[in-house]
């Protein structure tokens, strides 16, 4: 299994290591996901309905109204976005083009202890200067809590499942798409940036700073050559806003400011150069497991067999 040993692959170009990968393959992964996406998020607004509240979902037109403060409202809009990582799961049982584990990462798949690590990090880097600044933005402390215990419970469990979804779709399966396409990091980088800044119904404001994080969320995943440390970002982020939405802190709003935007910049920015100076120490570069050799000698036995 060689764990521990040899060279971390580069993870953008990773799908080209695995013989049953071919460049239309990810179309037809993306293709069968949809499908899938579409059945599960069948089965999420059927919760959502049962578990009740305004559930009340995010559109085209912005955040402002957004039921985050009930189970169904988290269900229906958190729930709605965690399923797309679990649809590229059976998309890709489906297609057999390369392991699942290889979206995850180029060291054999998702390492609990980077991710951890990189979230204990992103408390002191992202938790609590977005904290402050948001404290600083609001003239002071406010609590108008409008979210029970339920809710609460409901957003600790979709948030990070929200957030990690969106980056097996974005950091993950659109970024070694193209890179195994064209073979350019920052080509890829800058793609799924632009598709991933049209996702997000903002003001202009708003779109720079998702266009300024995605960008470096992608630079995380060149880095590190897998998904946990931009996912630990993305949650540590995501759940900070959303529990002082239902704390009543601040309020879910589509306009966003160039403070924040500058403020997220520079936040994700001395987050990119922690990671790179753990990059330097050896942090990304155990192979949990030779997930190429696995997959590759599974394929040629059943060719064999045929």
């Amino acid at each position: 299994m060689n764990e521990g040993k040899g060279k971390v692959s580069n993870y953008f170009t990773y799908p080209l290591k695995f013989i049953s990968y071919r460049w239309y393959k990810p179309i037809l992964v993306t293709l069968m996901a949809i499908v899938f996406y579409f059945c599960l998020v069948l089965v999420v607004a059927l919760l959502a309905r049962v578990l009740g509240g305004a559930a009340q979902a995010a559109d085209v037109t912005g955040y402002d109204g957004v039921d985050m403060h009930t189970p169904g409202g988290i269900m229906l809009n958190m729930g709605s976005v965690a399923v797309m990582a679990l649809a590229l799961y059976f998309a890709s049982l489906v297609v057999k083009d390369r392991p699942f584990s290889s979206y995850s990462s180029s060291r054999g798949g998702w390492d609990f202890k980077i991710f951890f690590k990189c979230l204990a990090i992103t408390f002191f880097v992202v938790v609590i200067p977005n904290t402050i600044i948001t404290i600083v933005q609001e003239g002071g402390i406010h609590f108008d809590n409008q979210m029970g215990l339920m809710g609460f419970v409901f957003l600790f469990a979709l948030v990070p499942l929200q957030c990690i979804a969106e980056e097996y779709i974005f950091r993950g399966l659109l970024t070694q798409t193209i890179g195994s396409w064209i073979k350019m990091p920052i080509v890829a980088i800058i793609l799924q940036t632009i598709l991933f800044t049209l996702g997000h119904p903002y003001n202009v404001a708003g779109k720079v700073e998702i266009f300024l994080s995605g960008t470096l969320m992608g630079i995380m995943t060149l880095l590190t050559n897998g998904l946990e440390a931009s996912s630990a970002a993305h949650v540590a982020n995501n759940l900070t806003f959303f529990l002082m939405n239902g704390f009543g802190m601040i309020k879910l709003t589509s306009d966003s400011t160039w403070d924040s935007t500058i403020g997220a910049f520079v936040i994700y920015a001395i987050y990119v150069l922690i990671l790179y100076s753990l990059k330097k120490k050896g942090w990304f570069e155990h192979i949990q497991k030779d997930d190429v050799t696995i997959f590759n000698e599974r394929v040629l036995k059943k060719q064999n067999q045929a």
